[in-house]
């Protein structure tokens, strides 16, 4: 089953390379966040204990990119 799997990721390597380069980069980009925020945060919890960060809820982001929701 890996075999005929590497086979067919091969050919659309071969016959589709833009493509295929251009799902690798989403894939690096898509889980790029999951290694480097922890590795951040242990890095930035280690050198300093009081250093205060500025943590934003995700919601207060929203509203700052989109504006205010008028209802």
């Amino acid at each position: 089953m890996g075999g005929r799997m590497m086979e067919k990721l091969r050919g659309l390597v071969a016959q589709e390379p833009v493509i295929a380069a251009s799902c690798l980069i989403a894939t690096i980009g898509v889980s790029l966040p999951l290694f480097v925020k922890p590795l951040l945060d242990a890095s930035s919890s280690s050198s300093s204990s009081n250093k205060h960060t500025d943590q934003r809820r995700f919601s207060d982001i929203l509203v700052a990119v989109t504006g205010p929701s008028d209802k």
